[in-house]
C-alpha cells in the first residue's frame, strides 16, 4: 500500500461511507426534500441529533424559518429518489410531485416522513453552527419513527439493505452483510 501524504483537502472522501438519508423541511406552505449525507448522532440525553446543509440551500432556509426538520432514512431501493432529491433545487421544482414522492404525516413537527422508511427522527432546532460553506442544525428528537421488523436491537442488515454513500454520485448497499459485536471491555469479537 502507497501511502500519500498532502496539505491538499479537496473533496476528502475519506470518511465514507456514510448512511445516506433525506432531510425533509416546510415553512409556510413551502416544503422541500433534500439527500444528505453530513448527520450525525449529537447528545443521548436529551435526545439530539445533527444534520449539516449547504447554507446556501433552499433547506436551511426552511429550517430557519419552521426550527425543524425530519431525518429519513431509507432502503436501497430508494437509491435514485435519493440522488434526485440531490438533483435539483426546491426552489425551482417541488421534487415531492416531481419525483412522486409520497408522504406521511409528522407527530409533532410540520415537515413530512417520507413513506417507505425504515426510520426518522423528527427534531426541532435547538441551536444551529455555521461552519466554513455549511450550517449545521443540533436538532432535539421530539418523534422517532421506525419498522420494527428491521430492529432488534441494532437495525438488522440481514433484513434491511441501508443505502451507503460513498461519495458524489456513488453508492453501495450492505448484501449479504457479516455483522459483529465487539466487547469493549473484554476486547473480544464475536459475529452475530
Amino acid at each position: 500500500m502507497k501511502r500519500i501524504k498532502t496539505e491538499e483537502a479537496k473533496g476528502f472522501p475519506f470518511h465514507y461511507p456514510s448512511n445516506a438519508s433525506v432531510v425533509t423541511s416546510a415553512h409556510e406552505g413551502k416544503r422541500n426534500c433534500i439527500a444528505v449525507s453530513r448527520h450525525a448522532w449529537f447528545a443521548f440525553k436529551p435526545p439530539m441529533y445533527g444534520v449539516g446543509i449547504g447554507s446556501n440551500k433552499h433547506t436551511c432556509e426552511l429550517i430557519r424559518g419552521s426550527g425543524e426538520f425530519v431525518v429519513n432514512w431509507l432502503p436501497f431501493d430508494w437509491v435514485t429518489t435519493i440522488a434526485a432529491c440531490g438533483s435539483k433545487s426546491g426552489r425551482d421544482v417541488d421534487k415531492f410531485s416531481e419525483f412522486d414522492i409520497e408522504t406521511s404525516d409528522p407527530l409533532v413537527v410540520s415537515a413530512p416522513v417520507l413513506n417507505g422508511v425504515y426510520a426518522a427522527y423528527e427534531c426541532r432546532v435547538e441551536s444551529e453552527h455555521s461552519v466554513g460553506d455549511s450550517t449545521w442544525f443540533a436538532g432535539h428528537i421530539v418523534a422517532v419513527h421506525y419498522d420494527e421488523e428491521v430492529f432488534d436491537e441494532t437495525l438488522q442488515m440481514k433484513k434491511l439493505n441501508p443505502i451507503l454513500w460513498l461519495s458524489r454520485e456513488t453508492y453501495a448497499k450492505a448484501d449479504n452483510p457479516r455483522i459483529f459485536r465487539v466487547d469493549r471491555r473484554a476486547l473480544t469479537v464475536e459475529e452475530m
